[in-house]
This record gives structure tokens, C-alpha cells and sequence, in this order.
């Protein structure tokens, strides 16, 4: 669970777009 709050934690960090951290989301829960 840690290490997927990272990746995510990561990407917003590298992107900072909300949008394509739903869709990371969105497609990790899918």
C-alpha cells in the first residue's frame, strides 16, 4: 500500500496534473 501512495506521491511531484493522477488511479482500482 506504501509503495502505490509512493508512485502516486511521485507523479505528482513529476507531473502535478490532478487530472492524470485520477487516471493513474482510476486505472490501478480497474
Amino acid at each position: 500500500m506504501r509503495i502505490f501512495f509512493h508512485f502516486i506521491y511521485t507523479s505528482i511531484l513529476k507531473k502535478g496534473y490532478i487530472c492524470d493522477i485520477n487516471t493513474k488511479i482510476a486505472y490501478e482500482f480497474t
